[in-house]
């Protein structure tokens, strides 16, 4: 076997074996980024369960089944923290985005709820769910939305909410942690409810 036959075999082995080692990395974070965005989906369901107000510490403790959630609390008061980012957007080969927010608690009631989807610096989404004092039924409650992308700032909130309108607006689109892009404006990120108002 001559010289050349030898360094051309070695050279395809190399090649060979970075094309192995390349598409285990991206099979690992493909199923990464299915995983994480499985339990983000999860987690707002989890979260549409509690409603400010009503729900109490205990119930609000179910979400530290998720290990993306850290609790800090004083006495009575807690607030869950939560972020769900896939492996793709923290090494910036998707465009950096994640889903995060808090529950907090105060006095064992959850007082608040908090679901923030933002991508860099310049697009994000936040959907507030806060107690409603002067509602005349404890199941209903306050929410607001803020969005800043490039079509500029917007705001909307909604007073007295009942429970079927509530499941339809504390949501948005965990699927934007997959696209390669992210999701660009509030069109894509917030559900259909917000937008037809």
């Amino acid at each position: 076997m001559n010289r050349s036959l030898a360094l051309t075999i070695r050279i395809w082995k190399i090649v060979g074996s970075a094309v192995v080692v390349l598409t285990l990395a991206a099979a690992v974070l493909i199923l990464q980024s299915f995983f994480v965005m499985r339990s983000a989906r999860g987690f707002i369901e989890h979260l549409r369960s509690l409603t400010s107000g009503t729900s109490r510490l205990v119930d609000a403790q179910a979400v530290l089944n998720y290990p993306e959630v850290t609790k800090v609390c004083s006495a009575q008061d807690c607030s869950f923290q939560f972020q769900f980012e896939t492996w793709a957007s923290r090494l910036h080969l998707f465009r950096p985005s994640a889903v995060f927010g808090e529950v907090q608690t105060k006095n064992g009631t959850v007082e608040l709820i908090n679901i923030l989807y933002g991508q860099g610096q310049s697009t994000f989404v936040r959907i507030s769910e806060m107690r409603c004092a002067s509602c005349a039924s404890k199941d209903r409650v306050n929410l607001h939305a803020v969005s800043q992308d490039d079509t500029g700032k917007w705001s909307l909130g909604f007073n007295d909410v009942p429970p079927v309108v509530r499941e339809q607006l504390l949501s948005i689109n965990v699927g934007c942690l997959t696209k390669v892009s992210g999701c660009q404006n509030r069109n894509q990120i917030l559900p259909a409810s917000w937008l037809k108002s």
